[in-house]
This record gives structure tokens, sequence and C-alpha cells, in this order.
């Protein structure tokens, strides 16, 4: 997939979560769709020289979760308001941000409706002109952590995601000129880069607790054990804990049980190898059996259900893309 130009501001607009990752330039980014219905996605990215803005809200809850890029931090906020984000269970909004250090892994919930803002500041390109914008203060690689903001500082993160939702209505990127741009970054960047050193670091509140170290030890087996077989009764002797610990975890999480939670992630993954059909290969049936569904009907029943459409038809549309792209030889050869 072609990456989009990131020398101007550019819409996010659309139902394919497939291109989420285009708008957080070098993550290796995976949506975990939770809602009911196509995900809407709608917002703003613009690039400051090596800071990137980038402001978007989501239809539907969907879990964010990946690799930061390196040598790259980034500040997480959300708008107060729509419903803050999470990590963990602690949220993200009003004063609290969420600074995430380069090669970090991130696992953020985002509820229906919630608008974003992410802060990214990478290294200037080497040459002459070429200016360095790394803030001070800012995490240290691998990781990620709470941080509290003043009222100054917030101010400025909430100016700066009410601009793209501005810039977003007025249908960019028809706005925002090279003269409206320069003036962005002779207005934003100084202030915007000092967020990182000027915002405090705020103790963990509930790394280890029991419902916290249970949801955690039940990701990573789900995540590790996602073709096999998986019953609610072996997560919880992985996660250590009774039923009702785990459920009350994953809903303070999530929202969702860690069934249901455990069947998005295996849906999103079928939804996958569907549209890069040409490069997985498989038909509907092969493919959600690749995934551990067996019961073809209730299948069919909660793809719809999730993707707004069935899972036929959004094979029926990657051949049709794979023709389009490559001619009748590239299906011949499936």
């Amino acid at each position: 997939m072609p990456e989009l130009p990131m020398d101007r501001p550019v819409l996010i607009e659309g139902e394919d979560p497939g291109h989420i990752s285009q708008h957080f330039r070098g993550w290796r980014i995976e949506m975990i769709h939770l809602g009911r219905g196509p995900i809407r996605r709608s917002g703003v990215v613009l690039p400051l020289d090596d800071v990137n803005i980038t402001g978007v809200r989501f239809g539907r809850a969907v879990i964010l979760r990946g690799t930061s890029p390196k040598a790259c931090c980034s500040l997480l906020s959300t708008s107060s308001a729509s419903p803050p984000a999470r990590v963990g269970s602690r949220s993200i909004g009003d004063d609290v941000c969420f600074a995430i250090g380069s090669e970090a892994q991130v696992d953020i919930y985002l509820p229906e409706n919630c608008c974003a803002a992410m802060i990214s500041v990478q290294p200037a390109p080497n040459g002459p002109g070429a200016r360095s914008h790394a803030p001070c203060n800012a995490p240290v690689r691998g990781t990620a952590e709470f941080r509290s903001l003043g009222p100054e500082h917030r101010a400025l993160l909430i100016y700066c995601i009410d601009l793209l939702e501005s810039f977003r209505r007025a249908a960019l990127p028809d706005v925002v000129g090279p003269k409206l741009q320069l003036r962005l970054r002779e207005l934003l960047l100084p202030d915007v880069t000092s967020l990182f050193s000027q915002s405090t670091l705020l103790p963990l509140e509930d790394e280890q607790s029991p419902r916290r170290l249970a949801v955690s030890r039940a990701c990573l087996y789900i995540d590790a054990h996602l073709r096999d077989p998986l019953t609610l009764n072996e997560l919880c002797d992985i996660a250590g804990v009774r039923a009702r610990t785990l459920e009350y975890g994953f809903r303070e999480h999530y929202e969702v049980g860690p069934m249901s939670y455990l069947r998005s992630i295996r849906l999103g993954r079928v939804r996958n190898d569907l549209v890069n059909h040409r490069l997985v290969g498989g038909s509907v049936t092969e493919t959600a059996r690749r995934w551990r569904f067996t019961h073809m009907g209730q299948f069919g029943r909660d793809y719809r259900l999730l993707f707004g459409e069935s899972p036929s038809v959004t094979l029926a549309r990657s051949r049709e893309l794979c023709l389009q792209q490559s001619g009748p030889i590239a299906l011949q050869r499936e």
C-alpha cells in the first residue's frame, strides 16, 4: 500500500481499518474492532517539519495496539468534550496525557466517538537548513508513561485538537495552503515541542493490581495462541484468577468480556486475510477455520455485525481490486 504524502495536511476519512497505519507514520499498529458495524474514522494529520500532529475520531470502540517508531517520541491526549481514551484502567484526558518513547509497545483503548490527538516528534533530516525539534525530558526508548500537564499546556493541546477538527470539517487539504502551513509552524512548533519538557511524570497506579495482571497475562496468552482452541477456564488458569475477576478486569479495560475480546481479534485477523487475499489465499471457509471459527453460520453473523458486510463481500472486493491492479493473470495464479 503506497504511503500518503506527508509534506502537507492529510484528511482521514473512511471505513477501511486497514488504512489506519498510514496516519501513524512509522508505527507497527493493529486496530482491534470492538464495536458493532463499520468503523467510521475521521481526522487530520498535520505535518510541521519533523513534528506530526494527528487528530482522529472513531465511530466505534477500538483498541490501538502496536510499537512506536524508532527515534520518535509521542504524546497522546483526548478532547475534554469526548469520552477519554484509556491505557489499562487509567483515563487519558483532562490534565493526564500519555508519553510514548521510541520503539515502545502500547495498548490504547479508544471508546466510541473518542477524539484523540497524538503529537509525534522525529529527528529532522540531515543537511543544510535542517531544523531539530527534539524535545527535552522525552520518555526513554521502549517506555511509555503517564504525565500531567499544567493548565496552559493542557489548553494548548485542546487548541490543537480543536484546530484539527475545524480543518476536518472544512474538508482539507483545500483550506490549508503553503502560507497557512508556514504560519502554523511559526505559531505551534515552539509550544508543541515544549509539552514534553513541561509535563510531569505521574506514579503508576494499577500496574500491579490483581485485575491488571490477570488481564495482561490473559492477553499475552491469547496473542500467542490465537489459532488454538481456547476456553474461558483455560484463560482463568493462565491468569490465576476466577472467571468473575477476569470478566470484571476485561470490562474495566476494554468494556467487553474476555471471550468477546478473543472473538474480535480473530474476526479482525480473518478480515485482514480476506483483504490481503492475493498474499494469503484461501476461501472464506478456509480462512475462518484458520482462525478457529468452526460454526460457519455463527461466524458469518458475527462478521456482519462487526464489519457491516458479509465475509464473501470482503473477499469479492479484494479479488476485484487484485484484478484491477494486476489483470486476470494474477487471479489465475492463486
